[in-house]
């Protein structure tokens, strides 16, 4: 519901406009809307505000009286005609036997205020009696009527003067503590209403007058705040009090940093702290404690690897940190990696820090952890190798400065052998160790090339032909043998066993020479031919007969020592018929007729001579 009052005119909503309750100033009609927020439907009334201060009546009787030496008391009597009303009396001299009733006995000269109030609206009348002494009756004052004992004054002491001062003496009714030697002049250190009668001596008239001593020795209240916690996050606490009256304090603690003389301090130290207050109003005291205790204790924290490693390897490619702190606590970790667990793993080697946070206290330490790594390969060689010519193995062999294991593979991953440094290998290839470092299983590997021994003959001749006595130089060009053997092929069976060789030939003839080229137990051959010739020839016949009878029926040129030949033949009209372009060629005059033929011939022999040579040729058929 929502609420909203509105004041009449010449008056004001003072506090609650928009409460269900609210403090108008003024009297009036006030207006009260209420509306329900949830249909929007709405009530109004109304409320009269009236004013009622009219003091209650009041009748004092007597209002003046004069006691006598023989009565000193009078009935003082208050009436009103309405009712629920109270009656507070006072008085100035004299006593009275209640300040509260309607009707008191006063004692003793003096002025008697009676206040009358309406307990309905507040409104009061006020009316005095004077009640005075008899003649012959001493007139007295007093310095205090009403005193208070309490922690700063435990005793309070009062004066009565008399008019006359003389003839007269002073009896209280309750003894005082103490008093002077006429006991005009007492010291209470007890409450209690005390009456001094003070008599003349001549005139046997006396006068009373009365003190009251109230007692007011009650100790201050005091609060104080409970047991504190220093903490790395909260280095200093704050005690506060609450205090009731109004009261000076005085502090006690070794870490009071703020506050010393006021109700709330700021301290910095463990300990107990003690507060001194002493009220404003008697001056008792009243003390408080409070104790700080202290939790700035750093953790003590290390780092340790909890993995089965602690060097990254290639065999171990991690490590696991772990963070143990005491004392055991609720703590939050930050490492130098941003990761927040109190473990970490990582396979990258350095420096690694961790902040260690005590969510209770407040209070970090650090830590931090050295991770190193052993990564580096191992060293390794591998030598070459050749299979022998009549062998079926070689051994290949790698070596290594560093703790190994070997594994041999060939060249499609075949694996020879897993431990030694040495393997057996029967065929030509590219043959892979892989040598393992024992420490940290980092690998690295060597390529050993195997080839195989194979032998090859081959030689060449210059010259290969020509005419006796034929020098010639042999040069080797066989591969794989380590020895040689040449046999010239001639009739004294000459041989030499140097790697390149020369011999020469003094007669014609066709000579084969071999060369055995030798590596161990292997062997190959190969060979040339020499062709040695005499001194050159040639003889040109100048008739044949080719009519098939079996003699002459060729043209045939016989040479003898004649390396290269051409021979041209022309008819008698200049016409090349045949040409002859060998000394093997021949001419049968085939499609020819009878008669005489030229012919031009140009021949080379082995032993260098040429020959030009033109002539007639005469064929009969």
């Amino acid at each position: 519901m929502s609420y909203t009052w509105t004041a009449p005119s010449g008056s004001s909503v003072s506090s609650g406009a928009n409460a269900q309750n609210a403090i108008g100033s003024g009297m009036g009609v006030y207006s009260l809307t209420v509306v329900n927020p949830t249909n929007g439907c709405s009530f109004n009334t109304t409320a009269a505000v009236t004013q009622n201060t009219v003091a209650p009546t009041l009748t004092l009787s007597p209002l003046s009286f004069t006691t006598s030496c023989s009565t000193s008391t009078v009935q003082l009597t208050a009436t009103s005609t309405n009712t629920n009303v109270t009656y507070a009396w006072t008085n100035i001299g004299g006593g009275l036997s209640n300040n509260s009733i309607s009707n008191p006995i006063a004692n003793g000269s003096g002025m008697y205020n009676v206040v009358v109030i309406n307990t309905i609206n507040g409104c009061s009348a006020t009316q005095t009696s004077t009640i005075n002494s008899p003649s012959g009756a001493p007139s007295l004052t007093i310095t205090s009527s009403a005193l208070t004992l309490n922690c700063n004054n435990t005793s309070q002491s009062v004066t009565v003067t008399s008019t006359p001062s003389t003839d007269v003496v002073y009896n209280w009714n309750v003894t005082p503590f103490s008093a002077s030697a006429d006991s005009s002049q007492a010291t209470f250190t007890s409450p209690n209403t005390y009456i001094c009668t003070v008599t003349n001596t001549l005139t046997n008239c006396s006068t009373p007058i009365q003190v009251i001593i109230s007692s007011n020795t009650v100790a201050p209240t005091i609060a104080i705040s409970g047991s504190q916690t220093l903490t790395c996050g909260s280095p200093s606490v704050t005690i506060s009090t609450t205090v009731n009256p109004v009261s000076t304090y005085t502090w006690t603690g070794n870490g009071i940093v703020s506050g010393q003389n006021t109700g709330t301090i700021v301290a910095n130290a463990s300990g107990i702290y003690t507060v001194n207050i002493t009220s404003s109003v008697n001056g008792c005291t009243n003390i408080a404690t409070s104790t700080i205790t202290s939790n700035t204790s750093l953790p003590s924290a290390t780092i340790s690897a909890t993995s089965s490693n602690s060097v990254i390897t290639c065999l171990n490619t991690s490590v696991t940190l772990s963070v143990n702190v005491a004392p055991s606590a609720s703590y939050s970790y930050t490492w130098s990696t941003s990761n927040n667990n109190s473990s970490i793993s990582t396979s990258t080697s350095g420096t690694y820090s961790v902040l260690i946070f005590n969510s209770t206290s407040g209070c970090t330490t650090t830590a931090q952890y050295i991770v190193s790594s052993n990564t580096i390969a191992p060293n390794i060689s591998a030598s070459n190798a050749v299979i022998p010519c009549g062998s079926n193995t070689v051994n290949v062999v790698s070596t290594s400065t560093d703790v190994v294991t070997y594994n041999w593979t060939t060249s499609n991953g075949s694996i020879i052998t897993n431990s030694l440094a040495t393997a057996v290998v029967g065929s030509a290839g590219n043959y892979t160790v892989t040598a393992t470092n024992v420490a940290n299983g980092c690998t690295n590997t060597a390529i050993a090339n195997v080839t195989q021994t194979n032998i090859s003959a081959a030689f060449t001749a210059n010259p290969t032909s020509g005419t006796a006595p034929l020098g010639v130089n042999f040069t080797n060009q066989s591969t794989g043998a380590t020895s040689y053997v040449w046999t010239f092929g001639d009739t004294n069976n000459n041989t030499a066993v140097t790697s390149n060789a020369s011999h020469t030939y003094s007669t014609t003839g066709t000579y084969t020479v071999l060369l055995t080229a030798i590596s161990g137990t292997c062997s190959a051959t190969a060979t040339v031919t020499i062709d040695v010739f005499s001194a050159s020839t040639v003889v040109i016949p100048n008739v044949f007969t080719p009519n098939g009878d079996g003699y002459n029926d060729v043209f045939k040129i016989t040479t003898n020592g004649i390396k290269d030949l051409t021979c041209d033949i022309f008819n008698r009209w200049g016409t090349k018929i045949h040409t002859l372009s060998s000394v093997n060629d021949l001419w049968d005059g085939s499609g020819s007729v009878d008669g005489t033929y030229f012919y031009i011939l140009k021949a080379t022999g082995y032993d260098g001579k040429e020959y030009t040579e033109k002539g007639f040729i005469s064929l009969f058929k």
